[in-house]
């Protein structure tokens, strides 16, 4: 989360190279990504040091909201400006997506308890996969596949060795390397090869 911030912060000093994405030409969706990862590192992180109500409540509605910037900055890489053919360069989306991203995660935050997170996590996970595979049938630039791909596999070991270590068998509870663990390092993998897929976008002019 810091390293997507600070790429933000250094997008946001220069001028995008000509043929930059969206990501790149947007640092605000940069830097509202690297928040939301850190906000899932301190959620998580006081879940597992407190083992509270609140702690859990951070823990699980923090999980979606990198999710939930993602998908604003693929609605945004879509459609960057509103009136764009009625003036000389349209209104940017941005504000308004990161403003909807911030109500979304507040609203997952406060009715999490009213939901099941085995619903919506996969849900908001499956938007993202559709919104990449849409990008295949798309000309307008060039992505990084292997950045795709990496990020779709490292989530799924992430989720095998999470199940494995609920059901007690990926290593013993005085083992050094423990399933959880990996399950974050996994994940966080994932974060940081669909935030690069993004970034590395290179427009087809």
């Amino acid at each position: 989360g810091c390293y997507v911030l600070a790429l933000g912060w250094h997008d946001l000093r220069r001028r995008a190279p000509a043929r930059a994405g969206y990501v790149v030409r947007t640092p605000a969706m940069s830097i509202l990504f690297g928040v939301a990862c850190c906000y899932l590192g301190f959620g998580s992180g006081l879940f597992h040091a407190s083992l509270t109500r609140l702690g859990q409540q951070l823990d699980v509605a923090a999980m979606y909201s990198p999710l939930v910037v993602a998908i604003a900055i693929n609605v945004g890489r879509r459609v960057p400006r509103l009136n764009e053919g009625g003036g000389a360069a349209g209104i940017p989306t941005w504000p308004i997506l990161a403003g909807l991203a911030l109500v979304t995660c507040f609203l997952l935050y406060e009715y999490k308890w009213s939901m099941r997170s085995s619903v919506v996590l996969p849900a908001l996970i499956l938007i993202v996969a559709v919104l990449a595979l849409l990008d295949r049938f798309q000309r307008r630039s060039r992505l990084s596949v292997p950045m795709l791909i990496l990020s779709l596999t490292a989530l799924v070991a992430a989720r095998i060795c999470w199940v494995l270590d609920v059901a007690g068998t990926f290593s013993g509870p005085d083992a050094w390397l423990q399933g959880h663990a990996v399950w974050h390092l996994l994940t966080a993998l994932s974060l940081a090869a669909i935030y690069l897929y993004y970034r590395n976008e290179e427009l087809v002019l």
